[in-house]
Formats: structure tokens, sequence, C-alpha cells
């Protein structure tokens, strides 16, 4: 009896300690940290996977050779170095940093550029990566690269995948035409606003006015992590609507928000106040320095 009374006790302290440890590691719905990868990582580096331009204008720079008296040739010289040097910068970027999404990030830009070892990074990582936030991320740096191999992957995601992922495998099926249309609306249909959230973030890159419409009310939601996914996805498209919420992340105290407020300025616009705030970033020693090179690389 007393044998039985002991082991209930273990069993009873095992299990509280179990319970403990479900409430402290599960992932917050509205902080969203997903596969260890920050929900606002995920978002945002979706729109830094686009084909690059050089870092110096390869147009100013003849422009600025040509006055000077010196030939198209040599500007062209020139850009070629530069461009070398920007290459550079990104593959040590890839080297030197212990964010995932940092890495995928440059490295879907070299993908861009035909940099096969990348390319080959990022099909690694959709293989073989445990974790489905990784998954979407190096399928959109792909998709964006020209390699749709990572359709099949994002769509089971987006149909079957956890909560956080799912949401941002929504957005990420905009990368890849009309392929995922079905799954889309069959997630507009869903009763968790999020999910639909993230439907229309993929349907809004497909021209969907309805979609549109959503996220552009969404920018007044009372969560502030609606507000900054529908302004991202806003931007990603282009539209004008997200400028005003940026604006205001811009001109905040908060260093990551108003990085975010010029970042997301930048890729919607390329809004001149905000790239010279990120040329600053880029040669600080400011945690957002990678973060802020490859948004400038676009």
């Amino acid at each position: 009896m007393k044998f039985s009374k002991t082991l209930w006790l273990w069993l009873s302290a095992i299990a509280i300690i179990l319970i403990v440890i479900i409430v402290l590691f599960k992932p917050s719905r509205h902080k969203g940290s997903v596969n260890g990868i920050n929900r606002q990582q995920i978002g945002t580096f979706e729109q830094n996977l686009k084909a690059p331009k050089p870092y110096l204008n390869f147009k100013q720079s003849a422009q600025e050779n040509l006055s000077n008296g010196n030939s198209i040739s040599n500007s062209a010289a020139e850009f070629n170095r530069n461009n070398r040097e920007y290459r550079n910068t990104l593959k040590n970027i890839m080297d030197n940093t212990n964010n995932i999404s940092v890495m995928i990030g440059a490295a879907g830009i070299l993908a861009n550029q035909g940099d096969k070892k990348a390319k080959e990074y990022l099909v690694k990582l959709l293989k073989t990566s445990p974790g489905n936030g990784i998954k979407v991320l190096a399928a959109v740096a792909l998709a964006q690269a020209g390699d749709m191999s990572g359709y099949k992957d994002v769509d089971r995601i987006a149909e079957n995948g956890d909560w956080g992922t799912r949401i941002y495998a929504g957005r990420a099926l905009g990368y890849f035409g009309t392929q995922g249309l079905s799954t889309l609306k069959a997630m507009r249909n869903s009763r968790d606003g999020w999910i639909r959230y993230g439907a229309d973030a993929g349907l809004a890159k497909l021209g969907d006015d309805e979609a549109i419409r959503e996220l552009i009310g969404g920018l007044s939601h009372y969560d502030p992590a609606v507000r900054i996914f529908c302004a991202e996805s806003l931007a990603d498209i282009h539209n004008p609507n997200a400028i005003a919420y940026l604006e205001q992340e811009f001109s905040s105290s908060d260093p990551d928000e108003k990085f975010h407020g010029a970042k997301y300025l930048y890729i919607l616009d390329k809004d001149n106040r905000a790239k010279a705030y990120l040329e600053q970033i880029a040669d600080s020693d400011s945690s957002h320095k990678y973060d802020a090179i490859i948004t400038l690389a676009q």
C-alpha cells in the first residue's frame, strides 16, 4: 500500500511538470513564433526574395562617369566590380549570420542571379528541414528564382500545417500563380480570421479585389499583429493604402518598429527617406544590418 501511494505521488509530480512545460513552451497565437522563426521575420522576409538590383545603380554610375568625361565601357567595368562586391557581401551574410531567415533571404537573391550553390542550399532546406516555416521560406525563395518545385510543400502546409505556418503558407501560395487558387479559396472560407487573412494575402498577389479590400480593412484591426501582416501584404503588391500605417511605424521611437516601417516603405515605392535610413542601418552595427542590406538589394 505504501509503495502504491509513493508511485502515485511520483506520477502526479511528473504529470504536473509536463503540464508546466507544455504551457510555457506552447507557441503564442499573437506573437506567432513558427518553428523557431519569428512571426514577423517569416512575414517580412518573403518580400526580400525578389530579383535583385545592384547596390550601385548602373544608370546612375554611367551618368556620373559620362559627366566626368569617362566612357560607357568604364561605367560597365565599375558596375561589374560593384556587382561582384555586392555578391560577395551576400555570401558573407550567409556565412556569418545565425538567423535562418536572413540566410534564406541572401540565398534567394543569389539564386536569382544564377548562383548554383545558393540554389542548392535552398533545395536542401526545402527537402530536409523539419520546420514547416523554413520550408515555406525556402520554397518562396526558389519560386522567386524561377523554380516552382516547392509548390506542393507550400500547398500541403497551407492545407494541413500547424496554425502559424498555414497563415504564411497561404500568403506564400501567391508566389506560385494560380496553382494554389483552390486551396486559397478553401482557406478563405475558414472560421479562423487569421487563416482568412493568410488566404487574402495570397489572393491579393493574384489581383483579387475582394482580398485587397479585406487587407485594407485589416490595417485598422484591433490586433497589431494583424495590422502588421496586412501592411506587409499590401506593400508586397505595391498598394498605396499601406503608406499611412507604415509612415506611422517609421516615425516611431522604437528601433524595431521604425526599421519595419522604413523597410516596407522602401519595398512599396522606393521611398527616398526610407532608403536613406536603411543605408544608415546597413553601415551600422545594428541587429537589422543584414536585413537592411538585403532590402536595399531589391
